[in-house]
Order: C-alpha cells, then sequence, then structure tokens
C-alpha cells in the first residue's frame, strides 16, 4: 500500500540546479560562447513542450539565456571542473 501522502513521480518536474545556483556552460557551435562560461540560475520555464533554467552570465543582466534541462549533463554544468572534462572529451574527439 502506498502512503497517503506520496505523489507519482511521474506527475512532477525536478530542476537540474536550484535558483542563484552558478552553471557552467561550456562552448558549442549553437551558443557561440567562446569559452567556459558560468552564469547564475534566476528562474525556470516549464511549459508541455520545453523546460528551461533562465539564466544570465555572470556580472552581466542585459542578456537572458535559456538552458534546456537536457542539455545538463552534455554542455551544462554544476562545476567548473565538470565543464573543463567534457569540454577537453570534445576537442579530443575532434582531433
Amino acid at each position: 500500500n502506498m502512503c497517503a501522502n506520496f505523489h507519482d513521480k511521474s506527475k512532477h518536474i525536478f530542476p537540474p540546479c536550484k535558483i542563484n545556483s552558478h552553471i557552467f556552460v561550456i562552448p558549442t557551435e549553437e551558443n557561440g560562447l567562446e569559452k567556459i562560461t558560468k552564469m547564475k540560475a534566476v528562474g525556470f520555464e516549464i511549459t508541455e513542450t520545453y523546460s528551461v533554467v533562465n539564466c544570465y552570465k555572470s556580472k552581466e543582466v542585459s542578456q537572458q539565456y535559456n538552458i534546456p534541462f537536457s542539455d545538463f549533463g552534455k554542455t551544462a554544468f554544476l562545476t567548473y571542473k565538470k565543464a573543463e572534462q567534457a569540454l577537453k572529451e570534445i576537442k579530443d574527439v575532434k582531433q
């Protein structure tokens, strides 16, 4: 039997980071960033068709970026070290 307070996890969306946390984005052809970029999460947008983290480059709030939840672990990371490792792997594959 299930506890009365238990909710089906398939009905919940879990963001990949917390508000005000830092995100490290590696450069790709799509995002056009030249180097690993430190960003700050400021919100989330979740619809039936997409889920993104709203963020700004650290110290620059003139342009908002939207990072899809699906990019975490691929081009967006919670630590600089993991972003560095992923970028190195991508460069090794291209050579």
